[in-house]
């Protein structure tokens, strides 16, 4: 089993399921060297990804084995609905949140995410994201930039 990113491996290995690696904001093709290499030697073909049902899609298009078992159900107060839409940048942990607040978000607003398929999906809309390897680096960068 590999994760998604180190929070998924320790919740995994809470309940006993050995993990091998993960990506951790690097993105699935940051993987596909180690998976060539001699030590792991994983072919694509054998690698079954486990997302939700709206994201299964973008991996099945992408020639990848997936299966959504799960639904991502936005629920946003007004509040935090006025939070995002004066936001001036914005740390996108995943496609769907995107997709769940692109209506209310500034045009000028700087998108910030993860390397990987959220990366290639803003980029798809013609977005320009800012590439941070996990939150905390965006967190710690955002720190030394008060101005932000």
């Amino acid at each position: 089993m590999w994760a998604a990113g180190t929070r998924t491996w320790y919740d995994l290995a809470k309940k006993g399921i050995w993990v091998e690696g993960c990506a951790d904001g690097l993105g699935f093709d940051f993987l596909q060297t180690i998976f060539k290499s001699p030590l792991i030697n994983i072919a694509v073909n054998d690698i079954q990804i486990i997302t939700n049902n709206l994201s299964k899609t973008h991996w099945l298009q992408d020639g990848i084995n997936a299966v959504g078992t799960y639904e991502l159900i936005g629920n946003l107060s007004a509040a935090i609905k006025m939070e995002i839409a004066k936001a001036d940048i914005i740390f996108w942990t995943s496609y769907q949140q995107y997709e769940l607040c692109k209506a209310f978000i500034k045009n000028s607003v700087q998108h910030v995410c993860p390397a990987g398929k959220t990366a290639k999906l803003l980029s798809a809309q013609g977005l320009q994201p800012i590439i941070f390897p996990t939150i905390k680096a965006f967190n710690d960068w955002r720190a030394k930039n008060k101005e932000i």
